[in-house]
């Protein structure tokens, strides 16, 4: 299985990967959808290997991390000053918001498949796995569909009719997030 995962890693890349090989059937599932390089720079520590103790790991992903900067995106492009402002936010609430839903969605097909997965929930939250008992897993519950859901309503807001979601055939993961008064 690593040898399907060093795949992924570009050619002129020079530090050494440690491959997560439990997590090989959510980067299939993945890779259905989305180019290998995209699939490598979102799920991948290798721009900031500090955020696992200078090692570069693939795939990782820190869902309560992107949910975070995503909502803070979200509420910076509210208060933009100027439409560009608005734009470039609104640019980093959608591809934290993508890889987010991508992951969970996409990659595991929902939250209880990927908190079904150790090595997934080890990357999802802070913390060890011992400590992702049934609250801990009903927040973030809670984080994602609060945050995607005022992403999704932003987004309404904002008219926006092209991004990732559109780009990469994925829009339908969205509704489940759409306020009733916009369904």
């Amino acid at each position: 299985m690593s040898e399907y995962l060093r795949g992924f890693v570009p050619t002129d890349f020079r530090r050494d990967v440690n491959f997560v090989p439990e997590i090989v059937p959510a980067i299939q599932n993945l890779s259905a959808k989305l180019p290998r390089d995209r699939i490598w720079d979102a799920y991948s520590t290798a721009k900031y290997p500090g955020q696992t103790g200078g090692r570069v790991l693939f795939p990782y992903y820190r869902v309560d991390t992107s949910l975070a900067v995503c909502e803070m995106a979200v509420m910076r492009a509210e208060h933009a000053k100027t439409t560009e402002q608005a734009v470039a936010t609104h640019i980093d609430a959608t591809i934290s918001a993508f890889n987010t839903v991508a992951w969970i969605e996409v990659g595991f097909g929902g939250l209880e498949q990927l908190m079904s997965n150790r090595s997934a929930v080890r990357n999802t939250t802070a913390g060890d796995y011992e400590m992702h008992n049934k609250a801990v897993l009903l927040s973030l519950k809670q984080q994602y569909e609060r945050v995607m859901g005022t992403f999704v309503q932003a987004r309404v807001d904002r008219g926006i009719v092209y991004d990732d979601f559109t780009r990469f055939n994925l829009e339908h993961l969205l509704y489940q997030f759409r306020s009733p008064e916009v369904n």
